[in-house]
């Protein structure tokens, strides 16, 4: 394992979604690149890893950590993500730091933040955080997967500051309820491996970092395949 630095050089990547972004931490300053994927995270990641290493003037040996977008998001997306991080870890002998993607994006909010992105099969993955002023984060409530209707039961008596997610426009039911019970939508906004990379430093400077084996997604819907109806009628999880 490397020597544990207090500003460490750590690479970042996001796929949970349909915007796949990596990021790179070295000496205080940030470089990244994203791109909308759709379907093609596996064709680009490589790439994009080597394109803003190179950006860096740095090589994958030069690297503390990795930093991977946990999930909860797209089941493809996120086995990419814990692969393709849990491979380069294990060749340069670093660890891993597996970051909550829900997480990562309430850093946009403050306040009470409740955090709902698009899950498919008119479900949403929620997760509601108390984000200080400082930037601190507490989980509230950890991601979970349900119908917009049930969040909004769980959530009724609730008030917030911010909200944050595509759900919040893709969804009537949240977009009208939203405005009766947030100051603030954030909802053009993705897990991005820049939100990641934020809380990979937190978390390294918090000792989370885990040896490469250890690392895996958080899926949160257990159903990992579909049926043939769904599969044909365009579905995906």
């Amino acid at each position: 394992m490397p020597v544990h630095h207090a500003s460490p050089s750590l690479l970042a990547i996001e796929t949970a979604t349909e915007l796949c972004s990596v990021a790179v931490h070295c000496a205080n300053q940030i470089w990244h690149v994203s791109a909308h994927a759709g379907q093609q995270h596996s064709e680009m990641l490589l790439p994009m890893v080597r394109d803003v290493l190179s950006q860096a003037n740095m090589t994958l040996a030069d690297l503390d950590a990795i930093a991977f977008g946990a999930g909860p998001g797209s089941f493809t997306g996120l086995r990419i993500a814990c692969g393709v991080v849990q491979g380069l870890a294990f060749a340069q002998r670093i660890p891993v730091l597996p970051i909550p993607s829900l997480e990562a994006l309430a850093q946009v909010g403050s306040g009470q933040v409740l955090c709902a992105v698009d899950a498919r099969m008119g479900e949403v993955y929620a997760a509601h955080y108390a984000v200080s002023p400082d930037g601190v984060i507490e989980c509230v409530r950890a991601a979970q997967v349900l119908k917009p209707e049930a969040l909004l039961d769980q959530m009724a008596a609730q008030n917030f500051i911010t909200l944050i997610g595509n759900a919040w426009k893709i969804f009537p039911v949240l977009s009208d309820w939203g405005r009766g019970h947030a100051q603030k939508i954030i909802a053009d906004v993705y897990p991005d491996a820049r939100q990641i990379l934020q809380r990979a430093l937190v978390h390294w400077a918090a000792g989370l970092a885990v040896s490469a084996e250890l690392a895996h997604p958080l899926y949160v819907r257990q159903r990992i395949a579909l049926t043939t109806a769904e599969r044909e009628a365009g579905q995906r999880l």
